[in-house]
């Protein structure tokens, strides 16, 4: 019997240690252990990173991201659908998340974005301080008259978030597919004798091409044109007016493409790919919306898939970067100010309300030499004419250019902003030639021309620099 007690014993102590030891593993493991992050959530990834990019808002609360650690309580609130970002406090959450589309290149990795009706600037900048007390760092904070903008990232998320007084709105988008900012951006102080010049390039085509020649040599490119620009022409014009060394590549410091269609881009894709291996691509931009958005199987998407698939397959470390409205970007001597992006009426495009895949176009001002360009792309009215959004949001003082690229071609019927810009307007920019814009079009582009009359009026026929000597823009024909 003792015997019998005394292996009982010594039985029930190993069996204790190894109990003991099993936890200890146990905890250990659970903890992270030796090269994982405890931070996270074991690796797991983002659930809205890995979702169906064609969902739209009513699949995308199920994938709405949860990547929080576990020991971060976020405060949230009953519709609220980001998992790692505190919740916005006021208003009224509009149910569902929208999506906003992907980046570079179609991927899992895609735009959601929280809209919050009825607040106000005070829940506004309530909101701001809320993520800096999470550990959020202001990257961008903007006013453009009564509306607000804001960047905010903690190294792993972006959320960018802005207010429009005239519809008591926040717009929250957690954008996972943009670099930063500081790393995409940057200036120059040209000297006394270097000019920046902008080229409107003639093709005489319809589509639109515009470059800038930055004063360190790089070129910006805003869209492309059509398939049929004569390529070759096109790279030795931008070779002819650049010194480069031997050995050196030409340097393209920005693509800004404004929407996806196939008079925008083609041609400059064709260059890039044509020359890649005498090109440095240094940062390319565009917002082009869900994937539904553009007709599946049509060739404009089909080019625009090409396209990005061409960026990222020759330039695999090119900058992305998908601008949000109210967003001030500065690459070398160019600065493009936001003022209208796809997510403004994402609504419309994913219910099919926008049909018009013209309306997802960019719009912003460029300023160059301490001038301005008006680059609507080719937004219509609803978008941008009396009561449109812009026009709803923004006044005759942030309109106000030098120098206006004509909507769409010069096709749309855009007159009441086209009024705002009047007097102070000097030239117009039509992408298409004279015969097309004027002779065929009793619309807008006719009381355009006839407004600023022929002196001022620039059409694809021909290439016209612009460069800006004593304050005053000096143009010439090439």
């Amino acid at each position: 019997m003792k015997s019998f007690r005394f292996c009982t014993v010594k039985t029930l102590a190993f069996l204790l240690a190894a109990i003991l030891l099993a936890g200890a593993l146990f905890c250990f493991a659970s903890c992270g252990g030796e090269g994982t992050d405890p931070g996270t959530s074991g690796g797991t990834s983002d659930p809205a990173d890995t979702s169906d990019p064609a969902d739209t808002s009513d699949t995308a609360e199920s994938s709405a991201p949860d990547t929080t650690a576990a020991e971060v309580v976020l405060p949230t609130r009953d519709g609220w659908k980001f998992n790692d970002l505190p919740a916005y406090v006021g208003g009224e959450i509009k149910p569902g998340l929208l999506n906003c589309g992907h980046g570079l290149i179609e991927s899992s990795t895609t735009c959601y974005m929280h809209t919050v009706n009825n607040t106000n600037l005070t829940e506004f900048e309530a909101y701001k301080s809320l993520l800096a007390e999470y550990g959020f760092v202001s990257e961008y904070e903007a006013t453009v008259e009564n509306n607000r903008f804001a960047l905010f990232s903690n190294g792993k998320k972006r959320v960018y978030f802005y207010y429009t007084r005239f519809y008591k709105q926040v717009n929250i988008i957690r954008d996972p597919v943009s670099c930063p900012l500081d790393n995409f951006c940057y200036t120059l102080n040209p000297g006394t004798t270097e000019k920046t010049t902008l080229y409107a390039y003639g093709f005489n085509g319809t589509g639109q091409l515009i470059l800038l020649h930055n004063s360190d040599g790089s070129w910006f490119i805003n869209d492309g044109g059509v398939k049929t620009v004569d390529t070759e022409k096109l790279w030795q014009f931008m070779l002819s007016k650049t010194e480069l060394a031997e050995g050196e590549k030409l340097r393209i410091s920005l693509w800004y493409i404004t929407h996806g269609h196939s008079d925008h881009f083609p041609g400059a894709a064709k260059m890039i790919e044509t020359h890649h291996e005498q090109i440095a691509l240094e940062r390319v931009m565009w917002n082009f919306p869900e994937k539904s958005v553009i007709a599946p199987g049509s060739s404009q998407r089909n080019d625009q898939l090409a396209m990005q698939s061409m960026v990222n397959r020759l330039y695999p470390d090119v900058l992305y970067m998908k601008p949000h409205n109210g967003m001030k970007i500065n690459v070398g001597d160019v600065e493009l100010q936001f003022l209208y992006t796809q997510e403004d009426n994402i609504e419309k495009f994913l219910s099919k309300e926008y049909t018009d895949y013209n309306s997802s176009s960019a719009v912003c001002m460029l300023k160059f030499s301490g001038k301005s360009v008006f680059l609507p792309g080719d937004c219509k009215m609803g978008t941008i004419d009396k009561g449109g959004f812009m026009c709803n949001i923004y006044s005759k003082s942030t309109f106000g250019c030098d120098i206006m690229q004509v909507s769409h071609h010069g096709y749309n019927k855009i007159n009441t902003l086209y009024n705002l810009l009047y007097p102070a307007m000097e030239y117009a920019l039509f992408e298409n030639t004279y015969a097309e814009s004027v002779g065929k079009n009793s619309g807008s582009s006719a009381e355009v021309y006839n407004r600023l009359g022929a002196e001022r009026c620039c059409f694809s026929d021909k290439t016209y620099a612009f460069t800006v000597i004593d304050g005053k823009i000096v143009r010439t024909e090439e």
